[in-house]
């Protein structure tokens, strides 16, 4: 009994290392594809989320792709950075603690210095419909609904990159 109670006690633990792993092969796998590809001037990103396995997962998969990622994971974190340096995108959760992604996004829209900076929205807690009708009002470039893939991300990134 007590061999089953401590194998259910791992298994969350091996889950997170086989994630962690996991992305760091998507890493790998994104530096072969775009090791051709010349980077003369590669783009400074800020992905802001709570959940470190998330974090890690989209930190490892866009630096792959050839992006310079800093990370925070929570409001007060994220509002200092840009303001310290600012991106030139960031990828935002909207269910932050101390500051939520609302108000972190109000604050760098309400700054001469980096209101022109594009922010995506990426949150679970509300529909697409209701999430792209508030984010639009606050100024996010755009919205994508968790779970979302990395690659619809790095599209997202890629869109918001490019525009003038």
């Amino acid at each position: 009994m007590a061999a089953a109670q401590n194998r259910v006690k791992v298994r969350p633990a091996a889950c997170c290392a086989w994630r962690l792993r996991l992305a760091r092969l998507l890493a790998f796998l994104l530096r072969l594809r775009y090791r051709d590809t010349p980077m003369h001037d590669p783009k400074r990103i800020l992905v802001v989320e709570d959940h470190r396995d998330t974090l890690n997962m989209l930190g490892l998969y866009l630096s792959g792709a050839g992006l310079l990622v800093e990370t925070a994971t929570d409001g007060m974190e994220a509002v200092a950075k840009v303001s310290a340096s600012p991106p030139d995108a960031i990828v935002l959760d909207l269910g932050l603690p101390t500051v939520d992604g609302w108000n972190v996004a109000r604050r760098v829209k309400a700054d001469a210095r980096t209101r022109d900076i594009p922010i995506i929205a990426v949150s679970g807690q509300y529909g697409l419909g209701e999430m792209n009708d508030r984010a639009q009002a606050v100024g996010f470039a755009t919205c994508l609904v968790k779970p979302c893939a990395p690659s619809a991300l790095l599209q997202a990134l890629r869109m918001v990159l490019t525009q003038p």
